[in-house]
């Protein structure tokens, strides 16, 4: 199955595409995140990839990358990536119980 990500076309398995609806209904809409900013931690998540991969994968600069998860992290009220992740992993495991 394929998903697209504001023109990005990602190859997903079905449980991928639940899991993108579990972080877009718990985290993206809760938090009011852009379409950019729920992208990027779509792929954040599900990649693990760093700003430089984010970068080159959405064809944007660095520092336009740290700036949108600047931005996730203030409306998450987060300080840390690996926090951002940690809340986002919270609602994934919700979906294995």
């Amino acid at each position: 199955m394929a998903y697209v990500l504001d023109g990005l076309e990602v190859n997903l398995e079905n449980s991928n595409q639940i899991y993108i609806e579990t972080v877009r209904e718990n985290v993206a809409i809760p938090c009011k995140l852009t379409k950019r900013e729920e992208e990027i931690l779509i792929i954040m998540s599900i990649y693990g990839s760093s700003n430089q991969e984010l970068s080159n994968m959405l064809y944007l600069s660095d520092s336009t990358v740290k700036n949108h998860i600047r931005n996730i992290l203030k409306k998450t009220k987060k300080k840390s990536t690996r926090e951002l992740l940690a809340l986002v992993m919270s609602h994934a495991f919700k979906l294995i119980k």
